[in-house]
């Protein structure tokens, strides 16, 4: 049974590969969201929300295609409906805004919505059209017999309570969405036999036991727990069908700065991979994933330790809102916008520059800054551009959308290396949750890659005051 989805603009923004994901179903979207997306693609003031309502109204435009009888051709209209890939059709719907239906018989269908709603609110004559084209839908079933469901799909919470309110069928957007119960974490513990373990510190590389074979991923991290419990355990990780010891006595230290807890070790030889472009790290605050990666990419920038290849400067943006502002509204330069948003970074290069005693770690900071090795970047920066030769580090990750890790991840040139940070307990996009965003998305995507290690650190591994601990665990909401 076909039905008709209604969308609204915020699913079109965050998701517009929903166009190719309904199968043979019929998509609909109501001038207005059309006018959205139009107002939206100039914005001066928020980058993200101008580029997004683009990528939109591209694959939109991609839907029309050339229609040829006889000797003549022409495009199909979007009023008329076009074809989508699943053998459904995609049309703009202009003419059910009327709030009265007064050709229904049936009076509880006469008030659409709300005698008091504003129809100046877009959410509202987005409701109202999609309640009205609902309605034509159960008239011609009345005449033909023929059943069709008419759902308007959003993942604005305001939205879809108002829509239910008006008893008109209501969807979130779900195919990005993660199950949390399987979020993969990049770590994993196996008990196996103490001569395992034995065979890995004496050879330092081992084939994968087959034990724990059918278990374990490529660029998984490994603690290997002896049955005896007579020897210590063995991290190790997972590297083209070998386990490799992991030997924490012998790794770099810049600046003198060393992980003290498990996944922050790991962490750390994730970073100084060389064959590891993409990290992926989630954690909550406190566990030093910022800062121990702002400490890796300051020691790229400065050389490398130990004569390793080095990249020619550090980027880093975040994907966050400072308050109810857009960048846009802040006064100077890209760097000044930023600048407010990205002192978490300053706040960690101070106190990794300033570890042995020198007090000039502000200058250091100015002249990395000065020279270009170090670049505080917005969002909008990573699009259209291949990034040769840095270390790039995206901190909030989780308030990214998928389509924006995309976008991230795919700007990395040669010679780069990307390093995605993020809590998915600390969304601030009212459209995203902890089970959608670029995040999470990025995560369960790039799971099993050559390419990609990730690593979830725990709220035990987190270095934080007492206060800070004693608060994170009572004043949850």
């Amino acid at each position: 049974m076909k039905k008709t989805y209604v969308l609204d603009t915020n699913i079109l923004m965050s998701s517009p590969e929903i166009l190719k994901s309904l199968e043979d179903n019929d998509i609909v979207i109501t001038d207005t969201v059309l006018e959205e997306l139009d107002n939206h693609k100039d914005d001066k003031k928020n980058a993200e929300r101008a580029y997004n309502a683009r990528v939109a109204l591209r694959a939109i435009k991609a839907l029309n295609p050339l229609k040829q009888k006889g000797d003549k051709i022409s495009y199909a209209t979007y009023a008329e409906g076009v074809p989508t890939e699943g053998g459904g059709t995609f049309r703009v719907e202009m003419d059910h805004l009327a709030k009265l239906r007064l050709d229904v018989a049936d009076p509880e269908w006469e008030n659409v919505i709300p005698e008091d709603w504003d129809l100046k609110k877009p959410d509202n004559r987005i409701i109202c059209a999609a309640k009205n084209l609902m309605i034509d839908a159960i008239i011609q079933e009345r005449k033909t017999g023929e059943h069709r469901d008419v759902i308007l799909i959003t993942n604005d919470g305001g939205m879809y309570i108002k829509a239910n309110c008006c008893k008109l069928p209501v969807e979130e957007f779900k195919k990005n969405e993660v199950d949390l119960e399987r979020l993969y974490t990049g770590r994993a513990e196996y008990r196996v036999p103490d001569e395992i373990i034995t065979k890995l510190r004496k050879e330092k590389a081992i084939d994968i036991p087959d034990i724990i074979r059918a278990d374990v991923i490529e660029n998984e991290y490994i603690t290997l727990i002896p049955e005896s419990g007579m020897i210590g355990d063995a991290p190790c990780k997972v590297k083209s069908g070998e386990l490799i010891y992991l030997d924490f006595s012998n790794m770099p230290s810049p600046y003198g700065i060393m992980p003290r807890k498990l996944g922050q070790k790991f962490l750390w030889d994730a970073l100084f991979d060389p064959d590891i472009p993409l990290v992926v790290v989630r954690g909550c605050a406190g566990t030093g994933k910022t800062y121990l990666t702002t400490a890796a990419g300051l020691d790229y920038v400065n050389e490398g330790s130990n004569g390793r290849a080095s990249s020619r400067k550090m980027i880093m943006a975040r994907s966050r809102k400072l308050g109810e502002e857009d960048e846009g509204f802040l006064p100077g330069t890209e760097q000044d916008k930023v600048s407010p948003l990205l002192m978490s970074f300053f706040d960690n290069m101070e106190a990794i520059l300033g570890q042995n005693g020198e007090s000039d770690a502000k200058e250091q900071i100015d002249d990395f800054i000065a020279s270009g090795e170090v670049e505080l970047r917005s969002m909008a920066y990573m699009r259209g551009r291949s990034i040769r030769n840095s270390f790039i580090v995206i901190d909030e990750a989780q308030n990214c959308t998928p389509a924006q890790m995309l976008e991230i991840v795919t700007r990395a040139g040669e010679g780069s290396k990307v390093v995605i940070l993020g809590d998915i307990e600390q969304i601030d996009d009212p459209h995203l949750s902890k089970r959608s965003n670029g995040l999470v998305f990025l995560s369960e995507r790039m799971k099993g890659s050559k390419l990609c290690a990730q690593i979830e650190l725990y709220e035990n591994e987190a270095v934080r005051s007492p206060l800070a601990i004693e608060g994170a665990k009572k004043l949850k909401l």
